[in-house]
């Protein structure tokens, strides 16, 4: 979680010249947010695959099962979260950047 505030907050820092708060700007801080997130849901998949896979054989089928079934409504709100949250941080660290004269 420090890494993925840390990662942003330099992104917002390297590209205050794009992420504004305008239109174009706001859409592009979503844009750049939807690729880092999507990563950071395949990441969170497999490391949730692999501790289900270190259990006990019978009782690691079952883990497995009800966490694929509980994919459908865990993914979703966690990417709509991370989404909202990270895209204030960019924008947010974009516009330190700018008005202090960090921003590189």
């Amino acid at each position: 979680m420090v890494w993925n505030i840390f990662m942003h907050v330099l992104i917002g820092l390297f590209g205050i010249h794009h992420f504004t708060l305008t239109m174009a700007g706001i859409l592009f801080a979503i844009l750049i947010v939807v690729f880092t997130q999507a990563a950071e849901l395949v990441r969170f998949y497999m490391d949730r695959k692999k501790e289900i896979g270190k259990l006990p054989a019978g009782e690691s089928k079952v883990k497995m099962e009800e966490f694929k079934n509980s994919l459908p409504r865990t993914l979703p709100g966690m990417f709509a979260q991370n989404m909202i949250l990270y895209t204030a941080i960019v924008l947010t660290s974009a516009e330190i950047g700018r008005t202090t004269g960090y921003g590189i």
